[in-house]
């Protein structure tokens, strides 16, 4: 809306509806069109569920109550956590906590020090500084990290082996760490962690291409899944994701995280996102922690200084 002259809206394979960028979006004719913007928009309650394409299209209006999982204590305990490249980029000491049940939103423009932050936590990137306890422990060379906290990346189909059956997959996620005693056994988790995710048995033996965006991330949260892990690291885990997508993908995080008691770490460009999902907001800056608190405190100020829905 704020680069276009003309806009095209594409469903099936066929154009639906074509104008200009102001009159597509301020007056469209199209139901699929309607409900697309309907769907963006539908993230300023965040008390509902957010409403999906195909109940849009068919008219439904079910306003469903979505359920906020109680806070506990605290589960992740960031100290003066810190990192440093041979460009000088990286991450300024930074102190953070996350609580049972609650979801962080850590956003900011490119280049602000995310993806470093999520790597330190998953040790995929190794410290200069600081600690990352869960539960009081150490995740530093301590071998149970995997199963404390575990990564959901923005591109599905580049996370995924696209010469390996699904079923396959995943199961080496439970051999590799001994996880499960053979491979049936394996199979049947896989089977049960496909299920969670809204996908069936025939999933299994079929390889990434021949899943939708949608579905390969529904596979990459089942893979994160399989660890029962108490933390799950989402990096941009909705922005490759068709619009009509986004609102299934975080109605079924918001599902698994009611089920399961997990806490979340959403590293978003996306403001009605963050407004939408996140407890916390934790904006970073150059490496710097620019602001941080409840979303009530902080959420004011992200939309003051980046007034973009999404931000680069």
């Amino acid at each position: 809306y704020k680069v276009a002259d003309i806009v095209y809206v594409f469903n099936n394979g066929k154009v639906v509806e074509k104008g200009s960028a102001e009159d597509v979006f301020r007056n469209p004719e199209n139901n699929y069109t309607k409900a697309l913007i309907e769907s963006k928009m539908s993230f300023g309650n965040i008390n509902e569920r957010l409403p999906e394409m195909d109940d849009l299209l068919e008219g439904k209006v079910l306003h469903k109550r979505r359920l906020h999982i109680q806070k506990g204590e605290d589960i992740l305990q960031v100290q003066k956590l810190e990192k440093t490249y041979s460009s000088g980029m990286g991450l300024k000491p930074l102190t953070i906590t996350l609580a049972e049940g609650e979801v962080l939103a850590v956003t900011g423009r490119s280049g602000s020090g995310k993806s470093t932050f999520a790597k330190l936590l998953l040790q995929i990137e190794r410290r200069d500084g600081g600690s990352v306890l869960v539960n009081g422990k150490s995740v530093i060379d301590n071998s149970e990290r995997f199963r404390w906290i575990q990564m959901v990346f923005q591109d599905p189909y580049s996370s995924l082996h696209p010469s390996k059956r699904i079923e396959n997959a995943l199961s080496e996620v439970l051999l590799v760490h001994q996880l499960t005693k053979n491979r049936e056994e394996a199979r049947l988790k896989v089977k049960e962690v496909l299920e969670t995710v809204g996908l069936d048995e025939s999933a299994m033996q079929k390889y990434p291409h021949q899943f939708s965006g949608g579905q390969r991330q529904r596979i990459s949260i089942a893979r994160a899944l399989l660890m029962d892990p108490e933390i799950l690291v989402m990096d941009e885990a909705v922005a490759a994701l068709d619009l009509s997508i986004q609102a299934k993908i975080i109605n079924l995080l918001i599902d698994i995280q009611q089920k399961k008691e997990l806490s979340f770490v959403f590293i978003t460009h996306d403001i009605h996102v963050v407004e939408y999902f996140a407890d916390s907001i934790a904006i970073l800056q150059k490496g710097n922690l620019l602001h941080y608190g409840s979303k009530k405190e902080v959420l004011p100020i992200l939309k003051k200084h980046f007034t973009s829905e999404k931000y680069e």
